[in-house]
């Protein structure tokens, strides 16, 4: 709607059914769970949490789109992708690394206000607060990672979040805004041979439908 609207992005109506198509196809393969031998009855979350994680979701979508729309209606030359990528993490990176300091400060504040004013009986053997529970500006997971978890998280942030949006920011002026976002959610499609290959799960009948659906909305968009 908002390329047709703002930008005059005309799509054939192939082109619709192809989205359509990609979108069913996503939501079978969406819809796979991890197979194991735990009981999950227990973490079946119940209907307000699902409504508000639903809800939550469908506002982050929006304002994906909205990043994508702007992006497409006052971006472009002189900036190309990456100046477009800088602009947009890095602000996004200095604004949640405030929102954190603040956050964990304030936290730190009140926990040693509580620990003034509480009335706790003295044990000279153990210490106040237990070493792992204790506040620190660092979690104290980022301080115990392995240099092979420091080299996977260094690649997620490589790929991930460098060259994704880069390759994003590129594609949305190649092609239609509608397309570049269908295509932006084809994550399950590739989490089916990647779970495969690293968890050996099984790929069930409705996760292959899906993904063969998928590919066919995406060779109906290429063509229309």
């Amino acid at each position: 709607m908002l390329g047709r609207i703002f930008l005059d992005e005309r799509i054939a109506s192939l082109g619709y059914a192809g989205m359509l198509t990609t979108v069913v196809g996503v939501f079978l393969c969406a819809l796979e769970r991890e197979t194991d031998n735990e009981d999950r009855a227990d973490r079946i979350p119940d209907g307000d949490v699902l409504f508000s994680g639903y809800a939550l979701a469908f506002v982050n979508v929006f304002f994906d789109a909205m990043g994508a729309f702007l992006t497409k209606r006052w971006g472009g030359p002189p900036l190309d992708a990456l100046d477009i990528t800088v602009i947009r993490f890095g602000a996004a990176s200095v604004m949640l690394l405030a929102v954190y300091l603040v956050m964990k400060v304030s936290g730190m504040a009140s926990q040693n206000e509580s620990l003034e004013d509480a009335v706790l009986p003295y044990d000279e053997t153990k210490p106040l607060l237990e070493s792992g529970k204790r506040e620190s500006l660092v979690p104290a997971s980022l301080i115990a990672m392995t240099r092979r978890e420091w080299f996977l998280v260094s690649m997620g942030v490589l790929l991930v979040t460098c060259c994704n949006p880069v390759l994003y920011n590129y594609a949305l002026f190649q092609i239609p805004l509608a397309f570049a976002i269908t295509l932006a959610s084809f994550g399950p499609i590739y989490a089916i041979p990647l779970v495969y290959l690293m968890k050996g799960e099984a790929v069930t009948a409705r996760s292959a439908v899906g993904a063969l659906l998928a590919v066919a909305g995406v060779v109906m968009l290429a063509r229309s």
